[in-house]
């Protein structure tokens, strides 16, 4: 028989919370190169761009599956110049990625919408609203 397993809403929302507190004081990074096929893959050849750090907490309390992260520190002097394609998200450790996914200017439909993905070296770096869905049903 199929597993047709379905997550509640109230189960979904306890999931991202549990996520997002693990985000507390937490990195994103921006990089330039190919994505890695998951969160677990190295990093490989891919050259960090810029750095943003969570809140703590992270993220608001989830609504239906869904968390919004609270203001994410700028990067006030970016590593080096490029065009961010991926980022990845790690606890506060910086080593214990926990997420990744790609980059695109606003409107691009990737996971991360910025006004603009060039990224200068030593400029500054804004990091826009973040949010993370659990499934839901």
């Amino acid at each position: 028989m199929a597993h047709e397993i379905k997550v509640s809403t109230t189960a979904a929302s306890a999931k991202a919370d549990a996520w997002g507190a693990a985000m507390n004081s937490g990195k994103i990074r921006l990089y330039q190169g190919t994505k890695p096929a998951t969160a677990d893959t190295s990093l490989g050849a891919a050259v960090q761009l810029a750095e943003g750090t969570f809140g703590n907490p992270a993220f608001v309390a989830a609504s239906n599956g869904l968390i919004t992260a609270n203001a994410i520190a700028k990067e006030i002097d970016a590593d080096v110049t490029g065009t961010a394609q991926f980022y990845r998200l790690f606890k506060a450790d910086g080593a214990t990625a926990m997420g990744d996914g790609t980059c695109g200017i606003t409107g691009s439909g990737c996971d991360l919408e910025m006004p603009t993905v060039s990224i200068v070296q030593h400029g500054e770096v804004l990091f826009p609203t973040f949010t993370h869905q659990e499934a839901l049903g």
